[in-house]
């Protein structure tokens, strides 16, 4: 995914938990001067930058409801006016995760989030939910 949004990204921050996954990421776009790589372990560590796009993919359900919640206003906070967020995650219950992408994908309608956030579109299927939101 990091290095098909490369053409489309002036600058790019592709975040994981896993060192293996980072090192096959850094090898797949190791000529894009425009990305940078990070370990992290969110929500415990999260960007200090502001985005005018994050992608919050396939790893919502691994968080607990509490982590999910301070994700959802991390994102939020350094998601600028205007900026997009985009959820892509599986509907299906996986083992050993507390969530599924539907619980995952709830948490972004709570009415503490609507009025910060407007739903542009939803471009789920039977086994993965996608939304699309734009920052107000």
């Amino acid at each position: 995914m990091t290095k098909k949004l490369t053409a489309r990204c002036e600058n790019l921050l592709s975040v994981d938990y896993s060192e293996v996954g980072l090192a096959h990421a850094r090898k797949r776009c190791r000529w894009k001067r425009q990305v940078r790589f990070e370990r992290m372990e969110i929500p415990h560590d999260f960007p200090a930058e502001q985005f005018d796009l994050i992608l919050f993919s396939e790893v919502g359900y691994y968080l607990s409801a509490p982590d999910l919640a301070t994700t959802c206003q991390l994102i939020l906070d350094h998601l600028l006016p205007g900026g997009q967020l985009l959820m892509v995650h599986w509907r299906a219950q996986l083992d050993n995760c507390p969530l599924n992408g539907d619980l995952v994908h709830a948490t972004f309608f709570e009415p503490t989030v609507t009025d910060r956030l407007k739903h542009l579109a939803d471009l789920s299927t039977d086994q993965y939910r996608m939304d699309l939101f734009e920052r107000l």
